[in-house]
């Protein structure tokens, strides 16, 4: 199995889990450009991109869903890129701000 379509399996369980779990946590509609987005964002280890797109709640099932499946490493690298994004989101446009307010005029 290559890891694209695995990516594309692994998508498919992670919706199929969260809808099961929490349904709630899916906030957006379940379409193939969706599932495909989803599938790329996986076969790139793009969480952070999962998190902006489709709500934070549907990460933390995907985290859930490692955890059930004990891959620590993989739950590991999800948390990581969430506080990056934590940062990137909170910080850097404060830190923008003040660095604009301090420009002279």
């Amino acid at each position: 199995m290559s890891k694209l379509d695995y990516s594309l399996a692994l998508t498919e369980n992670l919706i199929r889990y969260a809808m099961h779990r929490r349904p709630s946590s899916i906030q957006f509609a379940i379409t193939q450009s969706n599932i495909s987005i989803i599938s790329l964002a996986i076969f790139f280890d793009e969480y952070r991109g999962i998190a902006v797109l489709y709500g934070r709640p549907f990460v933390e099932q995907m985290i859930k869903y490692f955890e059930d499946r004990e891959e620590y490493e993989v739950c590991g690298f999800i948390l990581k890129q969430l506080d990056d994004l934590r940062f990137e989101l909170e910080y850097i446009p404060q830190l923008a701000t003040k660095h604009l307010v301090a420009l002279p005029a």
